[in-house]
């Protein structure tokens, strides 16, 4: 059900759903990326992840109650083009 709620209503493509959770008349979803790439190159498969940064986004409210988007950001490490970036 969440996810038919985040590409409907949202918009949101290509993230996996990881949780609701509702705090003080809020609804926070947090998701992360389906797939990592290289920035750099674009390789899918070999993309290591040193680390991560949750990003919290605002969306539009449904209802009266505001609704927020925690989003699970990975930093992607790729041996072989040497590239080291935000995806």
């Amino acid at each position: 059900m969440s996810t038919s709620i985040l590409y409907h209503a949202f918009g949101v493509r290509s993230c996996r759903y990881l949780r609701t959770s509702y705090k003080g008349g809020r609804m926070i979803f947090d998701i992360e990326p389906k797939h990592l790439n290289c920035p750099g190159c674009g390789a899918r498969k070999s993309a290591k992840v040193p680390s991560e940064r949750w990003r919290h986004l605002n969306t539009v409210s449904v209802g009266r109650h505001p609704v927020y988007l925690n989003v699970r950001i990975p930093r992607i490490h790729y041996s072989r083009c040497s590239n080291l970036d935000i995806a």
